[in-house]
């Protein structure tokens, strides 16, 4: 008998969004599958794409649409469900990466799967990788979160009972962060080990055009960032496709590589 193992994919890389930040859609489809082609992608919709932007999402591809609806739409609720998607749809990847829809990836040296079982097992976690931050609010958990397969049936009682939290009590998610501390409450109910409080180990595996949202942020370009930002600037398929989702939606700001001084 074959070893079901042995018929496991890699990775898969997920998230969810709604009309809010439908805009960022085919930039993400466009530079995950650009940077990795070897990894699967299912982006979660809460409701159906426009016709603007279904050319571009491959949708029943890439994009699932229709995801979500029994639930209120909160400030958070969005964000918060990705970590709630069907365990059945992730039963063929060894990992999964839960990450934002308004990040642009790049391809790395190291992949995204060998750095973070590296930290994992630095760490001591025993299904998934992230970091814990201290708030004002309590701790919490960036979104960006990686786990291994054995993740799903560990946290599957929780994560049954924050979609019917959810669905009972929709204004627990009425405030900015709460899918962070969200995701830290899950692990501690489903009684896993916690990681250290740090910033050592996270990783958001490309540019988080998140980020400059603010028009008055002026966040730091880091030298990786700012070689990709000149190849994205070149691709003329991508600097058409961002066109196109800026004209719609003009939360859709990427900004230009930082010219060295003479």
């Amino acid at each position: 008998m074959r070893d079901p193992e042995v018929c496991l994919k890699e990775l898969c890389v997920t998230t969810t969004v709604d009309e809010k930040y439908e805009a960022y859609i085919p930039l993400f489809i466009y530079c995950f599958n650009k940077a990795y082609p070897e990894h699967d992608l299912k982006i979660y919709y809460r409701g159906d794409i426009s016709p603007h932007f279904e050319k571009y999402c491959a949708v029943g591809e890439n994009v699932v649409e229709g995801f979500g609806l029994t639930l209120e739409n909160n400030i958070a609720t969005t964000p918060s469900i990705r970590f709630l998607v069907p365990q059945v749809d992730f039963e063929d990847y060894r990992y999964t990466l839960f990450t934002d829809i308004d990040i642009l990836f790049r391809r790395e040296p190291n992949g995204i799967v060998a750095p973070h079982l590296k930290a994992m097992e630095k760490n001591h976690l025993e299904c998934y990788e992230n970091i814990m931050l201290k708030t004002i609010r309590g701790p919490s958990m960036p979104g960006v979160h990686f786990v291994t397969r054995e993740w799903w049936p560990d946290t599957a009682q929780t994560r049954v009972q924050y979609w019917q939290d959810l669905y009972e009590n929709p204004n627990i998610a009425n405030y900015k962060g709460f899918d962070e501390y969200m995701l830290y409450n899950m692990h501690l109910d489903s009684n896993l080990p916690l990681p250290n409080i740090g910033h050592d180990s996270w990783r958001l595996h490309g540019i988080h055009l998140g980020a400059y949202r603010n028009k008055n942020s002026n966040p730091p370009i880091s030298t990786v960032d700012n070689e990709f930002l000149r190849e994205l600037w070149a691709d003329a398929d991508f600097v058409e496709l961002y066109n196109i989702c800026r004209f719609r939606n003009k939360i859709v700001y990427l900004p230009r590589p930082v010219e060295e001084k003479k």
